[in-house]
């Protein structure tokens, strides 16, 4: 929990609007919301969308709240379904390794997505490069994931 917290403080302070974009439904996003109210801009909730991951429903709901076009957002996730959802949409796609996952889960989040990475290896110059070069960069269940729009044009979901 603290690398994430550690994460969004982060991308913040670097000036990226961040929404929650979720399976949950809207009580249970209040929840998560409150725990850092100065953090998020917005949220997607279950009852926001029609499709569920895989379906790039969620990840283009959140794109539509914060005016981004899904090719300017980037998407953190923890599972398979979410991963092949943010890529569905258009957007960029980082992996988490939560350290819960198989092997196997590993390789196929990481073989379909930008990258993957622990939390903490995950530092706001890391998104922007990756977003940059269109994917993986140079040098390397429902799950809320976290939307960020920041500078110049990199969004974060």
């Amino acid at each position: 929990f603290a690398d994430a917290v550690n994460l969004l403080l982060a991308l913040q302070s670097d000036g990226y609007k961040q929404y929650i974009v979720t399976g949950s439904n809207r009580g249970e996003t209040e929840i998560a919301l409150s725990l850092l109210p100065d953090v998020f801009s917005g949220s997607v909730a279950s009852e926001d969308y029609e499709g569920s991951k895989p379906d790039p429903d969620p990840y283009l709901a959140g794109a539509t709240l914060a005016s981004k076009d899904p090719r300017d957002c980037i998407v953190f996730e923890d599972s398979l379904a979410g991963i092949r959802a943010g890529k569905a949409a258009g957007c960029t796609t980082i992996g988490i390794d939560n350290g819960f996952q198989t092997s196997y889960q590993i390789r196929m989040m990481s073989e379909s997505s930008d990258g993957i990475f622990m939390l903490s290896e995950i530092n706001p110059k890391l998104v922007l490069d990756i977003h940059n070069c269109g994917g993986r960069p140079n040098v390397l269940g429902d799950t809320t994931l976290r939307i960020s729009t920041g500078p110049p044009s990199g969004f974060t979901i």
